[in-house]
């Protein structure tokens, strides 16, 4: 049995064995900008973006009053989430202030 036959044309013939997988349509891949991507993350999500422990973030929640506040998702939920635009504002802000803050040292 031929498996490169009408029915299959984005298949690619490789010898005996299992065929290729289809190559995918470039007309259907997603763009490079998501406009469908997430709103929102946990602690281990912030903690993944930032490069830290989820134990930095727990202790930033307890310690740092500009840390964003999380919010619960659901009715009755107990999953603590965090607005992705809020976390990369906090590190924006962050380095900023890191920066002035050495621009100025430096002048004096």
């Amino acid at each position: 049995m031929n498996v490169q036959s009408d029915a299959y044309p984005n298949l690619k013939k490789r010898g005996p064995g299992r065929p290729r997988k289809p190559e995918p349509d470039p007309a259907l891949q997603p763009s490079p900008v998501d406009p469908v991507a997430p709103l929102v993350t946990n602690r281990h999500g912030a903690a993944k973006m930032l490069g830290v422990s989820p134990m930095s973030i727990k202790r930033w929640e307890s310690n740092d009053p500009t840390w964003p506040r999380p919010f619960l998702v659901g009715e009755g939920s107990q999953r603590q989430c965090y607005l992705i635009e809020e976390v990369r504002a906090w590190v924006l802000k962050k380095a900023r202030d890191a920066q002035a803050k050495a621009s100025e040292q430096v002048e004096a």
